[in-house]
């Protein structure tokens, strides 16, 4: 059996996996429909918080990770560099409207983490 799996980076392969993030943003365009397989990049996204296009949805994921036990020695530790869960991607288009969508790139809509 074989599967599909896509590369993110942290924390937003996190945020998916914790349902709070149903859209992945990227510059080409997937056909691809069913279970995807979520590999934690090695690299960390470290302008993460530079990123939301929403203030609503920053301020989700920064709730999420200050109650989230996620830290060591009060840094957090991120699992990275290996599968770390599994949704199901619904559909991929341009014009979805959500909050984590930012403008000019394809949106892989997901569900099911």
């Amino acid at each position: 059996m074989t599967h599909t799996a896509i590369v993110i980076q942290q924390p937003w392969a996190e945020f998916i996996l914790a349902g709070l993030k149903a859209v992945e943003n990227r510059v080409w365009r997937s056909t691809y429909i069913g279970v995807l397989l979520i590999l934690a990049g090695k690299q960390f996204d470290e302008k993460w918080r530079e990123k939301f296009q929403s203030m609503v949805a920053q301020h989700q994921a920064i709730k999420y990770i200050s109650k989230k036990n996620i830290s060591y020695r009060g840094r957090i530790q991120w699992k990275q560099g290996y599968i770390v869960g599994a949704v199901i991607m619904t559909d991929c288009d341009d014009f979805y409207d959500d909050r984590w969508c930012q403008s000019g790139l394809w949106f892989h809509r997901y569900k099911g983490p």
